[in-house]
């Protein structure tokens, strides 16, 4: 397996974990890693690109909301950052994120186990604000955010694909 490129977990929570894969369809050069759970991305992916340049044009208003409280801990909101390793990044979502007081760092606890990286899920992480990627949350039962997560989805069958589609809330920029 070619493991240069990015990998990227992808973890949508609504009652509880799901992860896409088994993927059919995969973006331009995308193969699934050993984990089923984890699709492997060439580094430079245009799409992807293009879904963190939209979530950090929308990130400081998500982590305002966040700060202020108008999205609570039971909302689940999580950040996506890019980890680095010998290949490339490997993107995870983190859990129970914390800002320094000028949002320049960040200390999360990781959402799942690094399939690249040594991550425990739960583990303590902290990083810089340019390491993030994405950002999502969830309010009565809709995913907001999550703009990765949106490219990503293409790799799923057209059934399953639909089934989360139909939870994703439009997008702040759109």
């Amino acid at each position: 397996m070619n493991l240069k490129g990015v990998a990227v977990a992808v973890v949508l929570v609504s009652t509880g974990v799901g992860f896409i894969s088994g993927a059919n369809k995969r973006p331009a050069g995308a193969n699934l890693s050993d984990d089923d759970n984890v699709i492997v991305v060439p580094a430079g992916d245009a799409a992807l690109a293009q879904a963190r340049t939209r979530a950090m044009g929308t990130f400081d208003a998500f982590w305002a909301r966040v700060e202020n409280g108008e999205i609570g801990p039971d909302q689940g909101p999580t950040l996506k950052v890019a980890i680095p390793h010998a290949q490339g990044d490997e993107h995870m979502w983190m859990a129970q994120c914390k800002a320094s007081d000028d949002a320049r760092r960040f200390t999360c606890r990781s959402g799942n186990d690094g399939q690249y990286v040594d991550m425990k899920i739960g583990q303590r992480h902290e990083f810089d604000r340019a390491d993030i990627s994405d950002w999502m949350y969830f309010r009565d039962g809709m995913m907001y955010g999550g703009y990765s997560s949106r490219v990503l989805i293409e790799t799923l069958p057209a059934d399953q694909r639909e089934q989360i589609t139909a939870k994703m809330a439009p997008l702040p920029d759109e």
